[in-house]
C-alpha cells in the first residue's frame, strides 16, 4: 500500500488485511477491534471447515484448469476440420461435453482462439 493517507486506524486495518498478522510492522494502531478481528481470523484458519473450503477451492481450480485444457484441445481439432464426434472419439470424452465446447468455440470462428472459447464456454456450460 503506497499511500499512508487517512486515519491511523484505517491504515492499520488495511495493512492487516494485506498481511493478516498483528506483528506486521505497518500496523500502527492495534485497537480492540483489530485484535478481535485477528482472533476471529485465527479461529477460522484453524477450523476444519476452513481446511475444507481451501480444499474445495483447490479442487475447483484443478477442475477449471482441466476444462480449460480440454477447450484448447477441442479448438486445435476444430482448426484441423474435425467434427464433434471425431473430437469426442479422439479425446475420449463425453460427446455432450464436447458439443458444448464446440458450441462455444464456434462463436470464435474462424480462428477458434482457445482463450475466447473458454470464456464463451463458461457462459454456456450450465445451460
Amino acid at each position: 500500500m503506497a499511500s499512508k493517507n487517512g486515519s491511523k486506524e484505517l491504515i492499520s486495518l488495511l495493512q492487516y488485511m494485506k498481511d493478516t498478522r498483528l506483528d506486521n510492522p505497518e500496523i500502527k494502531v492495534k485497537d480492540e477491534r483489530l485484535i478481535e478481528l485477528d482472533r476471529i481470523v485465527s479461529e477460522v484458519k484453524e477450523s476444519e471447515e476452513w481446511e475444507a473450503v481451501e480444499m474445495n477451492i483447490l479442487e475447483v481450480g484443478i477442475s477449471n484448469g482441466e476444462m480449460k485444457k480440454l477447450v484448447s484441445l477441442v479448438c486445435k481439432k476444430l482448426k484441423k476440420g474435425c467434427s464433434t464426434e471425431e473430437i469426442a472419439n479422439i479425446l475420449e470424452e463425453d460427446i455432450n461435453v464436447i458439443q458444448k465446447i464446440c458450441e462455444a468455440a464456434e462463436k470464435c470462428e474462424p480462428k477458434y482462439e482457445a482463450e475466447k472459447a473458454w470464456l464463451e464456454y463458461l457462459k454456456i456450460r450450465n445451460n
